[in-house]
């Protein structure tokens, strides 16, 4: 009503600036810590590639060290895509409201949040592709799938359809993505309420934040917004994730 429809996507061009290249750092150094994590791994106790895949602690590593890197890189494009999606009525351009939080707080001030960035993100990471491949190695495990699934023809020693395995990561990304939501939504708040403050508000810490929910609105206060959250977060993991694998098959193959 404030705004038409097109507020709507208010802050889009700074949450695609942001999205693109954290997702493009995360994943490319998730796939390379993994091979090489696996290879140590094979290398140094004599195990095999199967093996090697069931380790936990491989994607609990290598998710970690990547969401890490990606989320301290493109803090400041989450900071002014939080920003200028809660900044009614504001006509400033994604440079302009880089420039005056700059000038306000210096450049320290563009990396506002991202302490709690990193405590939701890297512990969300870590969960997603822990239960990814959990749950990618369950479905080969028990062939829940049937002939939708991996395992029916790789006993059959033919290749794995595309469609089969943009099931599987479909399938194993949205279950990540809940379980994963579901542990690291108090965090998500606390970033959000610390990056939508103005420059002039006193600053508290991630902890400082949650326990000034908890004495107002009790422990399920952590978790206002979940429902959003789950209904955007799970089946945006799963597009995400299926299109990649998808992507990676397709170059494979030119």
């Amino acid at each position: 009503r404030t705004e038409g429809v097109s507020g709507l996507w208010a802050g889009l061009s700074p949450a695609l600036a942001a999205a693109v290249p954290n997702t493009a750092i995360y994943f490319t150094m998730y796939d390379e810590l993994s091979i090489k994590l696996r290879d140590t791994h094979m290398k140094r106790f004599s195990a095999s590639e199967d093996q090697a895949r069931r380790q936990i602690y491989i994607p609990l590593l290598a998710a970690s060290a990547a969401r890490f890197v990606s989320s301290v890189a493109t803090a400041p494009l989450e900071l002014i895509k939080i920003r200028q999606a809660n900044s009614i009525g504001h006509e400033r351009t994604f440079i302009e409201d880089m420039r005056l939080v700059a000038r306000e707080k210096g450049p320290a001030g563009l990396f506002r949040g991202v302490g709690s960035t990193i405590l939701r993100d890297v512990p969300f990471s870590a969960v997603l592709f822990l239960t990814i491949e959990t749950i990618k190695t369950s479905l080969h495990d028990m062939n829940a799938l049937g002939a939708r699934g991996a395992r029916f023809y790789e006993d059959r020693g033919l290749q794995v359809p595309a469609q089969v395995q943009l099931t599987e990561a479909l399938v194993s990304a949205f279950g990540g993505g809940v379980v994963a939501v579901l542990a690291t939504t108090p965090f998500d708040l606390v970033k959000t309420i610390q990056q939508a403050r103005s420059s002039c508000s006193p600053r508290l810490s991630t902890f400082g934040v949650m326990h000034n929910i908890i004495r107002k609105e009790g422990i399920p206060g952590l978790y206002r917004g979940n429902c959003i959250r789950l209904l955007k977060v799970a089946p945006g993991c799963a597009i995400t994730i299926g299109t990649y694998e998808l992507g990676k098959r397709f170059l494979g193959e030119i």
